[in-house]
């Protein structure tokens, strides 16, 4: 195994793989007869060891945090420390996997299954911040109000709920590191509004930065509706569109001029790579078109 940083190690052990920069080691942990819990404590003296050994298999089943009473050097308790914040800000995919397992323990494995085939286009996977293992799949719509009464339904608190997975809402669902309810029914609200899929709000919010930045509810209804221009067939679709939207159609068929002079398909890269973008709507072909900042018109 290769030895890394401190700071690549802290990140590998969020991601539950096996790491060392030499002095500090992270193992993922099994408690499978091949694998046995406590085989990298075989040095370790008792009662520390079994101490150690419950502790780490409670962190797996339940993604909860335990440092036991294990005499420590200076530099063994930093580590530890620093351990300890870096797995209470687990990743969702790592939060999905512990959950996945501890689902099976329980014969609960419709909740694993449901990542890949979700019972709603908009339904999220959700359990309480602090039980992050013991997970919900509930169904959001446009309304706050009802998303958080429904969760409170499936006996979480939408004020400390944990969000584990959004599998339909794009990019943004897959990629951000905290998803929350009000953004999530504002994508929903927005879906609805515009007659698209919940996916495509969260690819555009992708493609804004949103997935690392925080733009606020009000602020990315009102940008999401100035920036959408509409869904077309495909992106040449759009330029003859926008073409006829600029009068460059009617300009060029009133002078006589073949529309076949003009390069369409280098218009078409022009505008797509300065002026707008766009986003799969389906597997056909169609696309959802958006503004690049502000539209420029021209004239």
């Amino acid at each position: 195994m290769s030895i890394v940083t401190n700071a690549d190690a802290l990140a590998e052990i969020q991601n539950l793989k096996p790491t060392t920069t030499g002095r500090l080691r992270g193992r993922p942990a099994s408690s499978t007869r091949y694998d046995p819990v406590d085989r990298f404590l075989h040095d370790t003296p008792e009662p520390w060891r079994s101490r150690v050994a419950a502790d780490i298999t409670d962190l797996t089943a339940a993604a909860q945090v335990e440092l036991p009473d294990y005499p420590l050097t200076s530099l063994q308790r930093r580590h530890q420390t620093a351990v300890a914040q870096a797995l209470t800000d687990l990743p969702r995919h790592t939060l999905r996997q512990l959950a996945d397992q501890r689902a099976a323990m329980d014969g609960r494995d419709e909740q694993a299954r449901f990542e890949t085939n979700p019972p709603a286009a908009t339904a999220i996977r959700v359990a309480p911040a602090d039980d992050p293992t013991v997970t919900e799949w509930v169904t959001l719509g446009p309304s706050l109000f009802d998303s958080r009464r429904d969760v409170q339904a499936a006996g979480i608190d939408p004020d400390r709920a944990l969000i584990l997975s959004a599998p339909r809402y794009g990019r943004y669902g897959e990629r951000r590191h905290r998803l929350d309810l009000p953004t999530l029914c504002t994508m929903c609200r927005l879906a609805v509004a515009h007659q698209l899929p919940v996916a495509v709000v969260g690819g555009w919010l992708d493609e804004e930065g949103a997935t690392t930045t925080d733009p606020g509810v009000q602020r990315l209804s009102a940008a999401f509706t100035e920036s959408y221009l509409g869904s077309f067939d495909g992106q040449l679709a759009y330029t003859e569109h926008r073409m006829a939207e600029l009068g460059w159609t009617t300009a060029l068929a009133n002078a006589g001029i073949p529309i076949g002079y003009l390069d369409l398909a280098k218009i078409n890269r022009c505008w797509f790579a300065d002026e707008v973008r766009a986003i799969r709507v389906e597997a056909g072909g169609r696309i959802a078109v958006f503004s690049r900042g502000i539209r420029q018109h021209h004239h």
